[in-house]
């Protein structure tokens, strides 16, 4: 039997398919084993119908995404694919702990790394459950997460003893051997983990960003003038320049992690390769030697980089490419050189570069210039605070021409009616300005600051407001003590929460977006 969805009367059905389980694996594969997990999400899938009854938001489409997730680490351990492993490898080297948010004794640590845990499963349930309402934000202890986590624990733990033994990732290997190179070997794994795997994809592409798509359509318009090619430039830049997973992580560190975590016979030889990986979007650069195999290019910085023409057609340089011309590309550093990923403009005028460069210069000197003169309008302090737009102009009135000339007219109304401002100086010059802030932020002498305003949180949490730089300098100088994340328990214990795994927030409210064009 098979229900319909209210919401376009296809139908849905009422147990979940094989189908649908081996949807999230590379390229779909569908394996002997892929039954076993089917029968455990049908067995899983009632209890969570019930378990999520009332949940704000919930779905049938969100039951099951969830209890797929659930399935899906279970195999993920059991086949020792290193999903679930990269991220605990990620979170240790950032956050210096297992797991973000739940406790664990210092025993259960290596528990946390290879077996179905109590920790782990809820942070499955938080992190498929918390993108559900874009405004939202669930606490991770919520008592019903806990409850259903523990739940779900004897039904996984006895899983994990009768599992077959199940396929992994797909194993990197020699290109005599498989017909595809290295490269693009690795690229295939990257795309994969922004579009399939259970923890990392997005729940929407990054690339039905509106502004990432015109960018792409006008790149292929110049550079092939077919617009058929606007999925193959958008599948080749997302899977290398895509923040992924919990931890905002680029694909190709995840990549890393898991083949380090659960390297086969042979991989190892590969993992200095992947280890090195840097990805840069788009950007203007010159030729300063052209050679059949490769070229010396310089950026906008005027720094030297050997790319190498693996990834051009047929392997060497384009016949048009000559000493002091220019190119825009999307590079990727890989084995010792940087390769063109994907489309490309790579035999452009000299004078594109040459202009391109004077633009860099002119850009930085600006930045240094603005920089400096408003840190010394500033006192020498690049966060503070004001009562409004009148009073922050009075103190700095060399802002004043500048300030008035780049804002709207209705964020200066907006900025002159507040009660309290909150500024800071980033290192390109520009000062990021905040109505109504101030009352968060725990500076010496702060007239404005209230420890009862917990809205400090939204500075970390909303990247729209703050800019990177504003949320180091907070989180590095402790500026936001007093906010905590919503605690049934205690606003202490919101508080403590918050601030414990405040750089992992920082970093998971980062995540899902296409880095598309460098700032060089």
């Amino acid at each position: 039997m098979a229900k319909k969805s209210p919401k376009n009367g296809k139908p849905i059905s009422s147990i979940i398919t094989r189908i649908e389980f081996s949807d999230r694996h590379f390229r779909k594969a569908q394996f002997p084993t892929d039954m076993f997990y089917v029968k455990l999400a049908n067995r899983i899938l009632p209890l969570m119908t019930r378990a999520l009854d009332g949940f704000p938001g919930k779905t049938q489409k969100l039951t099951r995404t969830v209890t797929l997730n659930i399935v899906s680490y279970l195999e993920d351990l059991v086949s020792q694919a290193g999903i679930w492993q990269a991220f605990v490898a990620i979170c240790r080297k950032r956050y210096g702990k297992a797991i973000p948010f739940y406790d664990y004794c210092p025993e259960e640590e290596n528990d946390i790394f290879e077996f179905p845990t109590p920790q782990g499963i809820s942070f499955i349930l938080w992190y498929s459950l918390n993108t559900t309402h874009p405004g939202a934000f669930i606490n991770p202890l919520n008592a019903a997460i806990e409850s259903l986590a523990m739940s779900l624990m004897p039904v996984l733990c006895e899983a994990y003893e009768e599992a077959p033994d199940t396929p992994g990732r797909p194993k990197l290997r020699p290109e005599a051997e498989c017909g595809i190179p290295l490269f693009y070997q690795v690229r295939n794994l990257c795309a994969w983990v922004v579009d399939k795997c259970y923890l990392t994809n997005l729940p929407a592409p990054a690339y039905t960003n509106t502004e990432f798509v015109d960018f792409m359509q006008a790149l292929v318009d110049k550079a092939t003038g077919n617009s058929d090619m606007i999925d193959f430039g958008i599948n080749s830049i997302v899977p290398f320049n895509t923040l992924a997973g919990p931890v905002g992580a680029y694909p190709q560190e995840w990549v890393a992690e898991m083949v380090a975590c659960s390297c086969e016979p042979g991989e190892e030889a590969y993992l200095p390769i992947l280890n090195d990986i840097k990805s840069l979007p788009y950007a203007f650069y010159g030729y300063r030697e052209v050679g059949e195999t490769g070229a010396v290019i310089l950026d906008c910085d005027g720094e030297p980089m050997n790319l190498s023409s693996a990834t051009m057609n047929g392997e060497v340089m384009p016949d048009n490419v000559k000493d002091g011309m220019s190119a825009f590309m999307s590079l990727v550093y890989f084995d010792n050189a940087w390769v063109l990923n994907g489309l490309g403009m790579p035999g452009l005028p000299p004078e594109v570069f040459a202009d391109a460069r004077t633009q860099r210069q002119e850009e930085l000197k600006k930045q240094h210039d603005n920089y400096g003169q408003n840190l010394r309008n500033l006192s020498g302090s690049p966060i503070g605070v004001c009562r409004n737009l009148d009073e922050y102009l009075s103190r700095f009135p060399e802002l004043k021409d500048k300030m008035l000339e780049d804002a709207d007219s209705s964020m200066i109304e907006k900025l002159r009616d507040t009660d309290n401002l909150l500024y800071f100086l980033n290192s390109d010059g520009n000062v990021s300005l905040l109505p109504g802030y101030a009352t968060c932020i725990d500076l010496p002498g702060n007239p404005y600051y209230d420890p009862e305003n917990r809205d400090g949180i939204s500075l970390i949490l909303n990247h729209r407001i703050s800019t990177p730089e504003m949320r180091r300098y907070i989180i590095d100088n402790n500026l936001i003590p007093d906010a905590g994340l919503t605690s049934a328990v205690s606003a202490e214990e919101g508080i403590r929460l918050f601030h414990d795994n405040i750089r992992f927030l920082n970093d998971y409210a980062g995540r899902d977006r296409v880095v598309f064009l460098t700032d060089k």
